[in-house]
């Protein structure tokens, strides 16, 4: 402590070694730095002495200071009462295995002191890794690109304005002048009776099952908290008819009839169809409505397997349909009849569960159905479109899609361009650090201290 308090009593006078001024230090500043010196002094002789004793740490350190003596012969010390009345209740066989039946397991793991390894972060360490980190971002994005590419996605609009292609091919040069883009299917927000429409291209590569037949909303807002929550969990699940949940709309359709199911979602539901009804192989630069020179062939779209099988299970009819529709409930088959199969189905029609699965963007794609047969190319594919879903009040746009994936899943280059622009990011700030660390370097302190000051804080 006296030795304490005249280093820093030089300090105050002298101003520091190595020519630096320092401030000088007041008298209470010195006071401060004494006894914070004498109170670490204080806690480790206390620790020590309830450890060995204090006649060892007499005979390895010197004699302790007379206040720590004084509190060890009159029995103060707080260390030495909690170690004697540890060994008190130890002497206790009965209540002492009583009380180490709950006591943790000194194993390394469970107390958290297994050895570790962590490099100290030099210069040449970050540089390293962040070169290695762009070298496989660069491999990675490229890998996406050309996997993305690989696949197959065409989109044909017939309904409202699609403003952006959403990573999918809206045209190609090879195609621009035999098949359209975009074609006009509208309908109005009242229109009933729904309007018929053809949409024809030629295939630009050969197409490998399964090819997926979806459909693209845009500006829809399935995540809107009314739509979104608006369902019975015990309607869908198949336990109770009258429980509506959680809907506020379509629930009681008069004469003590239920709807079944309730809410928004379930009453709004995609209804537009489609079927393929002439296929024929034709040159790209024919015209896409001549068959002069063609062969027919058959092509089928499934509409079984679109839907998620987690979300298949969790979809039940109740006991006693469909017998109960028209009586006791208004079905599905009374607001869908062009559904295929929708009567016998009921809730667990896949295109109620695909429609039902709530996107998360006002602008998604949802699975229709699946083609399971190869399409060579130059295939002339013409689907007929019978629109009933109205866009127009909601500004929202229709379109086709027929798209192929491949081991990333569907034909979108965004995650790959990502990778490419955080590869270049980490390329450029290692070029950066490199070319800060030969101009001016910046020396590093000794490893070993490091090591050492852990060593000594572990040992503590």
């Amino acid at each position: 402590t006296a030795a304490a308090a005249a280093a820093a009593r030089e300090g105050g006078a002298d101003g520091g070694n190595d020519g630096k001024q320092l401030y000088p230090v007041t008298a209470k500043q010195q006071q401060h730095i004494v006894n914070k010196a004498e109170g670490k002094e204080r806690s480790v002789l206390r620790i020590e002495i309830a450890q060995h004793g204090l006649e060892d740490v007499k005979q390895l350190k010197g004699k302790p200071s007379k206040r720590c003596e004084k509190e060890e012969e009159n029995g103060e010390n707080k260390f030495d009462n909690e170690f004697e009345e540890e060994n008190e209740e130890g002497k206790n066989d009965d209540i002492g295995s009583e009380q180490l039946q709950n006591r943790p397991s000194e194993h390394p793991f469970l107390q958290q002191t297994l050895p570790r390894w962590q490099e100290p972060l030099s210069p040449k360490i970050i540089i390293i890794t962040l070169f290695v980190v762009s070298v496989a971002f660069f491999l990675l994005g490229g890998l996406v690109i050309v996997a993305s590419q690989s696949s197959f996605a065409y989109v044909i609009t017939y309904d409202g304005h699609l403003a952006s292609s959403y990573g999918l091919s809206l045209s190609t040069p090879a195609a621009k002048a035999s098949k359209p883009t975009k074609i006009d299917c509208s309908i109005g927000p009242y229109d009933t009776e729904g309007r018929v429409c053809y949409a024809s291209f030629v295939t630009e590569k050969d197409l490998k099952p399964p090819i997926y037949v979806s459909y693209l909303l845009t500006n829809m807002y399935q995540n809107y908290y009314t739509y979104a929550h608006g369902r019975s969990i015990p309607q869908l699940s198949g336990t109770s008819l009258r429980d509506t949940g959680e809907c506020r709309y379509y629930t009681s359709g008069g004469y003590g009839k239920t709807y079944y199911p309730c809410g928004l979602a379930a009453r709004s539901m995609f209804n537009d169809s489609f079927s393929l009804t002439q296929q024929h192989h034709a040159d790209s630069k024919e015209n896409i409505s001549s068959s002069s020179s063609s062969r027919g062939m058959q092509y089928t779209i499934h509409q079984e397997n679109i839907a998620w099988k987690s979300d298949l299970e969790k979809y039940h009819n109740i006991q006693g349909y469909p017998s109960m529709c028209g009586i006791d409930a208004v079905c599905l088959n009374e607001s869908y009849p062009q559904i295929e199969n929708i009567l016998q189905s009921g809730v667990r029609n896949q295109h109620f569960i695909t429609w039902n699965h709530i996107a998360a963007l006002p602008d998604f794609v949802k699975r229709w159905g699946r083609i399971e047969q190869d399409i060579p190319k130059g295939t002339n594919l013409t689907f007929r479109i019978e629109a009933k879903f109205p866009v127009s009040s909601f500004g929202g746009s229709k379109s086709l899609v027929l798209a192929t994936n491949s081991w990333i899943g569907g034909r979108n280059v965004f995650l790959g361009i990502t990778y490419l622009v955080m590869a270049s990011l980490c390329f450029f700030t290692a070029l950066i650090f490199t070319a800060k660390q030969r101009l001016a370097p910046r020396e590093m302190g000794s490893v070993e201290l490091l090591r050492r000051y852990e060593g000594h804080n572990s040992a503590l």
